[in-house]
Parts: structure tokens; C-alpha cells; sequence
């Protein structure tokens, strides 16, 4: 029953990342991103190789966490999918499409 429900919140996950709707941050932990709602925490994270949901309570005790090998019953290619909410939410937290912009208009400057 649990992983059912994590399977649905590593959709709507991916879905809300992807339509922007989800603002992710970096954390103290190299290479571990999240989101904040009010009273919990879900973390993205790479082990190795594999890829991490974590959810925390407000106190930043871990309730539940799954890689993605726990959703191979669940859904069809759980590595990319997490991949995919991971590379995006890295993405995010960095700051990469803004650097990128950034670039291509100095860029621009020089060559006009």
C-alpha cells in the first residue's frame, strides 16, 4: 500500500516538476534536492546507482524512502523516470536554464 503511494507522489512529482508548478532547492548535501511543503519535506537524491525519493516530516525525521528499483513493479522504467526528476530538479536548484540565458545574451553582446 505504501509504494502505491509513492508511486503516485513520484508522478505527481515528476508532473509538477515539469510543468513548473514545484519550486526544488539545493540542501547542505551534495547532490541531494528538494521541495518544501508545509509540514513535509521530499528530498531527490543519487546513491550510487541508484536514485532516491525521501520523505521528512517537519522535524526532519524520515518517514518513508524508495530508489527507484522498488518501483520497477509499479511503473515502466522507474530509473529514467527518476532520472529525469532528478537531472530537472537539479537543474532547478542551480539555476541552470538562468546561467544559460545569461550566457547566450553575453554571448549575443560579443558577436553584435
Amino acid at each position: 500500500m505504501a509504494l502505491d503511494k509513492m508511486t503516485r507522489l513520484l508522478l505527481e512529482l515528476v508532473e509538477k516538476t515539469n510543468n513548473g508548478s514545484l519550486r526544488w532547492e539545493g540542501t547542505a548535501a551534495e547532490g541531494v534536492y528538494q521541495v518544501s511543503f508545509p509540514n513535509f519535506t521530499v528530498q531527490i537524491s543519487a546513491r550510487g546507482f541508484d536514485f532516491v525519493l525521501t520523505i521528512r516530516n517537519a522535524e526532519g525525521t524520515i518517514l518513508e524512502e524508495a530508489a527507484d528499483t522498488e518501483f520497477s513493479n509499479k511503473i515502466q522504467n522507474p530509473m529514467a523516470t527518476m532520472n529525469q526528476l532528478y537531472v530537472n530538479a537539479r537543474r532547478q536548484a542551480l539555476g541552470v536554464d538562468a546561467a544559460l540565458d545569461n550566457l547566450l545574451d553575453e554571448l549575443s553582446k560579443k558577436t553584435s
